[in-house]
């Protein structure tokens, strides 16, 4: 800090003077409330070099390459701890020193980046969802969150893994509110704690042999180990409601934390938040009932219709539709139907917020139900899942007026990568159904085969950039009077359908015929509509046809 201090124009243009006149500790203090008012922490997925220069700038200097990796990741990511931006650094220099070393580099890119991508994604929003949890529900769920975590993943020892939560929750608060020294120093420790505690751990093990730096992730990756063999299927509630109730009424935080111990060994395969769920059931049926002689019956008169055997299934059935859908549509094609869902209920929030939710929803999706999600409660963090699951559309969003910009119309769309055009499609998505929340299958698919012919009119010119911009605002200003017509709602949403379920959304490689899309309807309106239409497709305007 002496050095920043001593620096003018460091000084200036963060805004540190007023930092560097405090000594000590207020010093200190200063510098981390400064750091948390950076807009910055956005991406929920840095952006790394392209892969042709990669090489290249490795090869020259690989010790510079990986230190200006290091600074965009700090840069971009000033709220996240060292040790997980080392960890992505470290994962990426084995990425780079395999590929680079390769005769067919972009193959290998091709090949390895998207698993990198994901569990660098993943590291991100682990972090950032305890911090958006600790600070929306405190102490309390951030803990009981963790210990379903650590107890499914080693359910053989939850009595040595439970005093580790605690002392995880000494992390939390130092490593949000940006003091990033104690709160890395303090993770290692925990780490180191962990791995300790549960050395008999042989998948543990493996990841404890690993550098200071890449133990975290590899843990927190970790798949769950087998339930005990000798264990009862379910915890009998009932049976053991005279001894819970004595501990409830004596502590009410360790009877609810021994609780979700009992269950989460049990259930490894449940979701937390239908764990959490649960357990808020039971401490609201425990709070109205222990404290009187007929408990059990009271508990058992309280909890009814909260099955937790049921749920679980429910869940589990869920999740393998959902991975059904994955797998059919692809990892793309499943983003674009989470996004047009994503915007239909939070049409105010950016693209980039949508589109970064859509892709680490997807993640979610490919290995477990997880709580990556924004909450729409901010009393019941147990809920939240459920309350977004039955939102249905804000069919009352007025869209901003609409800049040519806000849609990907030009050059960029005569790519033949589909990686390329995924944003620029979803973009389009996004701006359609910002324009109209309630937009039908059918609207869409006029518009969409519209895009469409326009695209590969363009693609086909030797101008494509003055063609798109010709053709781009003729196409908004068409889809535009197609929306503003008929303003009836045609989508309606089934309470309790699960995000990406519908079937409405058409992906980009599947459209209808142009004949389909032309005998939509036969109204005056449509009928002017079609005229524009093939005044699109013959490049002629209305006043030439």
């Amino acid at each position: 800090m002496r050095a920043v201090c001593s620096t003018e124009s460091l000084l200036e243009k963060n805004n540190l003077k007023s930092c560097c006149g405090k000594l000590g500790a207020e010093r200190i203090s200063c510098f981390r409330d400064q750091k948390t008012k950076f807009p910055r922490d956005l991406l929920l997925e840095p952006e790394f070099p392209a892969e042709e220069r990669t090489c290249t700038d490795f090869k020259k200097d690989g010790k510079a390459f990986f230190e200006d990796v290091t600074y965009s990741l700090s840069k971009w990511y000033p709220m996240l701890p060292p040790q997980v931006i080392l960890g992505i650094v470290k994962s990426y220099s084995k990425l780079v020193m395999s590929c680079c070393e390769e005769a067919e580099i972009q193959t290998c890119f091709d090949t390895k980046k998207a698993a990198f991508e994901e569990g660098v994604r993943s590291r991100i929003a682990q972090q950032r969802n305890i911090c958006i949890i600790h600070k929306r529900y405190g102490d309390r769920v951030v803990m009981d969150k963790t210990i379903v975590e650590y107890v499914q993943r080693f359910p053989e020892s939850p009595e040595e893994v439970l005093p580790l939560v605690k002392e995880f929750m000494s992390t939390v608060a130092p490593c949000c509110q940006g003091d990033m020294i104690t709160c890395m120093k303090l993770r290692m420790e925990h780490i180191d704690e962990l791995c300790n505690a549960t050395s008999g751990n042989p998948s543990l093990a493996e990841c404890c042999k690993q550098d200071v730096f890449s133990r975290e992730g590899c843990i927190s990756s970790m798949k769950p180990d087998p339930k005990p063999g000798d264990e009862s299927e379910r915890y009998d509630l009932q049976g053991n409601i005279k001894t819970v109730c004595d501990s409830f009424n004596t502590s009410p935080d360790q009877a609810i934390i021994n609780l979700l111990s009992e269950q989460s060994r049990r259930h490894p395969e449940a979701s937390r938040l239908i764990l959490l769920h649960y357990a808020t059931a039971a401490e609201q049926a425990f709070a109205n009932c222990c404290a009187k002689e007929d408990c059990a019956e009271c508990v058992k008169t309280n909890m009814e219709g909260v099955n937790l055997e049921q749920s679980i299934s429910y869940g589990i059935a869920i999740h393998g539709c959902a991975r059904n859908r994955l797998a059919a549509f692809g990892p793309i094609g499943f983003e674009e139907r989470l996004l047009m869902d994503l915007t239909r209920t939070i049409p105010q929030a950016t693209f980039q917020q949508l589109h970064q939710l859509s892709k680490i929803a997807t993640d979610a999706y490919k290995g477990c139900l997880e709580d990556n999600v924004l909450t729409c409660d901010d009393k019941n963090y147990s809920r939240r899942l459920l309350c977004i699951m039955h939102m249905n559309p804000i069919t009352n969003f007025q869209s901003p007026d609409e800049d040519i910009k806000t849609f990907p119309l030009g050059p960029v769309l005569c790519s033949k990568d589909d990686k390329v055009l995924a944003v620029p499609h979803k973009k389009l998505i996004y701006g359609l159904v910002r324009l109209k929340t309630t937009i039908s299958p059918q609207e869409y698919s006029v518009i969409w085969n519209l895009f469409n012919i326009t695209r590969t009119k363009c693609c086909r010119k030797e101008d494509q950039e003055s063609c798109f911009n010709i053709e781009g605002p003729r196409l908004i200003n068409l889809g535009r009077q197609m929306l503003q017509f008929d303003n009836t709602d045609h989508y309606s949403k089934p309470a309790g359908r699960h995000l990406g379920m519908r079937s409405g959304h058409r992906h980009y490689h599947h459209h209808p015929s142009p004949n389909v899309v032309l005998s939509v309807s036969l109204s005056a309106h449509l009928i002017s509509v079609r005229l524009q239409f093939t005044a699109l497709v013959s490049g002629k305007s209305l006043r030439q046809s």
